[in-house]
């Protein structure tokens, strides 16, 4: 998911955005071949989202109306007024090749959705103007679907009907699209290409289109997030057997690291994590997302006690550039926090903490908290997603940024750990393990089965 304003309820989810991007982003490579067969990398680039006078600085691809497939893909909110407006979200994303011969696209690299949307040459929309447009027609292995039960080139019944199109909710917007296959490239050398879904968007609402710097999205999600399995990306490339094992893990650099951020295929990536690893189950298939069970938020080494006995469902997202979750939990920990908008009691501000029953994992001040100047902003938003999707907290950027995370689809768990960094935390000539023995603290056997460590 995404956080700023963003939705990605029930099976699809996959958000467009923008090609033309400013010059300071231009130039993005696709992914970077790793040494090692079945493994390989793909660079995350940054920029902000555009027209940033009308942002409130979160981005998401979460929300929607129940019962339509959604993304939790990134948007904005009105800016209220405030003497310093906050700064527009930051969106990453990288590169992908669809097609033969292949066109290039940005896209934004989503595990809270399932499905590829792009936007398609057909299209007129002023937003679907602003982005790099998909052409079918120039692709010699394109294939229509035009009807959701039929193969892909299978000619339609001649009953009168057009061909079938999908409509998809993303933030406060929404995308209508056809639905067809074709290839799709990880890397630039179009050695990681398998046949897959595309959802090519015929219409896009202004928001969030308009604001988004890249031109699609890319969902990651497991397969319940997707239209069906044609148009699961991921489970398509582990089932041609591209990947050495059927998992991908995320980095997200931070501002002072001098290099981008990167998911890595096939492999996790030992030199971006500090720590050993905790492994948590994945606690339901049913939405597609990559989430788990917490047992409680600690703040100040006193739990908050809003879990309950069945604890609190989370799910890892990159789509989402904030912590986004149900009024109910995020009201009570903005209150335990109580960070003054002035910045006077930043020094003081505690530790944040995610009790996974084993492990605490916590967030420094640096993490949750936006600070220019003498201005400061939550990274914490409420976003109150309804069943099936939610209640769901989404640990978005600044969660991600801290903790190096694995993705592992074929064990249905995901794997945590620190995350090495030039500078690795806002204390002054701290070590990276004193780094992970304040921010990862064990207690022991885990009280909910549901995680445990290699």
């Amino acid at each position: 998911m995404v956080v700023v304003a963003s939705p990605a309820l029930l099976a699809v989810a996959v958000a467009l955005g923008f090609c033309v991007c400013p010059a300071s982003t231009v130039v993005l490579r696709a992914a970077e071949q790793a040494n090692e067969r079945g493994t390989f990398r793909v660079k995350l680039h940054r920029a902000p989202a555009l027209s940033p006078a009308r942002l409130e600085g979160v981005a998401h691809l979460r929300g929607g109306v129940a019962g339509k497939r959604h993304s939790l893909l990134q948007l904005g909110e009105k800016a209220s007024a405030m003497p310093i407006i906050r700064p527009p979200p930051i969106h990453s994303f990288g590169v992908l090749h669809i097609g033969s011969p292949a066109q290039q696209f940005t896209v934004a690299f989503d595990t809270g959705s399932g499905n590829l949307l792009i936007p398609s040459k057909s299209c007129t929309s002023v937003s679907c103007l602003s982005h790099r447009p998909y052409d079918e027609s120039g692709s010699v292995t394109a294939k229509a679907i035009h009807r959701i039960d039929l193969a892909a080139g299978e000619a339609p019944p001649d009953d009168g009907m057009a061909r079938e199109q999908t409509t998809l909710s993303i933030g406060s917007g929404r995308a209508t699209g056809l639905l067809g296959t074709d290839r799709v490239c990880l890397d630039e050398f179009e050695s990681v290409c398998v046949e897959s879904g595309v959802i090519e968007a015929t219409e896009m609402t202004e928001e969030p289109f308009n604001l988004l710097p890249y031109d699609g999205i890319l969902g990651l999600g497991l397969t319940a997030s997707s239209l069906d399995m044609r148009f699961n990306l991921m489970g398509n490339i582990a089932e041609a057997g591209l990947l050495k094992r059927n998992m991908f893990a995320v980095w997200i650099a931070a501002e002072d690291d001098g290099e981008d951020s990167e998911i890595t295929f096939g492999r996790l990536e030992e030199a971006r994590v500090g720590s050993s690893i905790m492994w948590l189950h994945v606690s339901s298939v049913k939405t597609g997302m990559f989430q788990t069970t917490l047992t409680d938020y600690v703040i100040r080494k006193q739990k908050l006690g809003l879990c309950g006995s069945v604890g609190c469902q989370v799910a890892f997202d990159t789509g989402t550039n904030v912590i986004a979750g149900p009024s109910r939990i995020v009201t009570p920990i903005l209150k335990q926090l109580a960070i003054n908008k002035d910045c006077s009691n930043y020094a003081d501000l505690p530790l944040l903490g995610f009790f996974f029953g084993e492990y605490e994992l916590m967030l420094e001040p640096a993490d949750y908290v936006e600070k220019l100047s003498n201005t400061c902003w939550p990274k914490i938003s409420a976003l109150d997603l309804p069943p099936p999707t939610g209640p769901i907290m989404l640990l978005g950027e600044p969660f991600l940024k801290r903790f190096y995370t694995i993705f592992d689809r074929e064990a249905l768990r995901i794997g945590i750990g620190v995350a090495t960094h030039t500078t690795p935390s806002s204390v002054p000539d701290e070590t990276m393990d004193d780094v992970v023995a304040r921010l990862m603290v064990s207690h022991g056997t885990p009280t909910t089965g549901a995680s445990s460590t290699e």
